[in-house]
């Protein structure tokens, strides 16, 4: 505030016709070679004692405090440059340079570079770079860079890089990058990045990129990335993403939320979406009103869902949930609880073998499953009301209490059924079986083997069996 109540003591008039002289010196303001008219006066080359006040500058000037009312143009060394217009050049402050117009060329200050137009060249200020219209070219300072206008080019901050209007180029803070309008280019902060609008390019932040406009390219935080309009591209974030509406692969070590997904979501822990299409990948859980494509997560939860799950339990509000009690080959009896759509399946299960009585022989099984209606398969009416299920199931072999031995079942089942009223039905059919085990009481799980094989310590067997099960509800 300060600097421009300086900078309006001086303001510029319409008319720059001034004299000219070759040089000129003064002691402090009215005392000068010029006398007190040295505000009619340009110079080549000037040298101000204490302080000068002069009309303009057209080459050299030295001096602990130099003024200028109409322009400066060339240099100028001294511990504060001012001047009511234009400032051009190569310019030293120890304090500050400051402009009521426009500052371009290279101007280094100990504290600011103020300038109340546009500022563009290369700007060095140990504490900010200040201007009331456009920022451009390259500038470093301490604390902030600061336009009214737009902000363009490379800036390095310490604290931030600001803008009223669009920010583009290559932005460095150590805590953030804002403006309220668009952002483009490539912004780095350690703590944010913030447009109330556009914001488009690579913006990297040690903590969120906030934007409540419509976000696009690459983007990465530490944290979040939060934008309440449209985000597209690639989102990643330490810990979540948050989008109204998204386009494209967002990535996040805990969560994504979106109000509309389309394109790849993948977290550590959980996928949130209104509405959903394509792909979602949750370390824990997927979560979408309305969705299409494929999620792969433990669980898996929606109102309505077309498509592919892949999880322990997926649930949705126009799926199935269903228990299927069956017994195959082996002596083994399993109970499940099957979920998912009614194309595509999950299931899991716990079994028993009776027919081993000297010890308790269980297993824990997951499946997954396509259902195909037997009419639309084979294209007969007749066959309606028949269907077909194939599967594939992995179980878990354990003797008494649970050990994460190396004692696996992996089952291809081939099953034909018929559906009955109030949701049963019942079906059967052959697998196809493998098991990989270490335990040297494998034997007892199966009836015979086709085909053995061991190698470093385990062995492999083959056999064709048989399901006989039923489903309920």
């Amino acid at each position: 505030m300060m600097v421009f109540m300086v900078a309006g003591l001086i303001q510029a008039q319409p008319s720059t016709d001034l004299k000219y002289r070759k040089y000129r010196v003064a002691l402090v303001p009215g005392i000068s070679s010029n006398g007190i008219d040295a505000k009619e006066y340009t110079a080549k080359y000037s040298l101000n004692l204490i302080a000068g006040y002069n009309g303009g500058l057209d080459g050299f000037e030295i001096g602990p405090v130099n003024i200028n009312k109409h322009y400066s143009r060339g240099m100028q060394i001294g511990v504060l440059n001012i001047t009511g217009g234009e400032m051009h050049g190569f310019h030293i402050g120890s304090i500050a340079n400051i402009s009521r117009d426009e500052m371009q060329g290279l101007q280094f200050a100990g504290i600011t570079n103020v300038a109340g137009g546009e500022l563009s060249g290369i700007q060095f200020a140990g504490i900010t770079n200040v201007a009331g219209g456009n920022l451009n070219g390259i500038q470093f300072s301490g604390i902030a860079n600061v336009a009214g206008g737009e902000l363009s080019g490379i800036q390095f901050a310490g604290i931030t890089n600001v803008s009223d209007a669009e920010m583009s180029g290559i932005q460095l803070s150590g805590i953030a990058n804002i403006s309220n309008f668009d952002m483009q280019g490539i912004q780095i902060s350690g703590i944010l990045n913030v447009a109330n609008n556009n914001l488009q390019g690579v913006q990297l932040a040690g903590i969120a990129n906030v934007n409540d406009g419509t976000s696009q390219g690459l983007i990465g935080a530490g944290i979040m990335n939060y934008s309440t309009g449209s985000a597209q591209g690639i989102y990643y974030s330490g810990v979540a993403n948050y989008a109204e509406e998204f386009q494209g692969v967002a990535i996040a070590g805990a969560v994504n939320y979106s109000g509309h997904t389309q394109g790849l979501q993948i977290s550590g822990l959980a996928n949130i979406a209104t509405s959903f299409q394509g792909i979602q990948v949750g370390g824990l859980v997927n979560v979408v009103e309305y969705g299409q494509g494929i999620q792969v997560g433990a669980f898996n939860f929606g109102k309505e869902f077309e498509g592919v799950p892949v999880g322990l339990i997926s649930l949705y509000g126009n799926g199935r949930k269903q228990i299927d009690v069956w017994a195959a080959d082996g002596g083994f009896t399993y109970a499940g609880f099957k979920t998912g759509t009614y194309d595509v399946y999950n299931m899991i299960s716990i079994g028993y073998n009776p027919t081993i009585t000297e010890r308790d022989v269980w297993a824990l099984a997951w499946s997954i499953g396509l259902h195909r209606p037997l009419d639309e398969v084979w294209e007969d009416a007749r066959y309606e009301g028949y269907f077909l299920n194939q599967d594939f199931t992995i179980q878990h072999i354990q003797e008494g209490k649970y050990r994460d031995d190396l004692n696996h079942i992996y089952s291809y089942k081939y099953l034909l059924g018929r559906e009955y009223s109030n949701g049963f039905s019942a079906y059967a059919g052959p697998t196809l079986n493998m098991m990989v085990s270490k335990n040297p009481n494998n034997e007892d799980y199966i009836w015979y083997s086709l085909h053995d094989i061991t190698r470093k310590g385990r062995e492999y067997k083959f056999w064709v069996g048989l399901t006989v099960g039923m489903q309920f509800f």
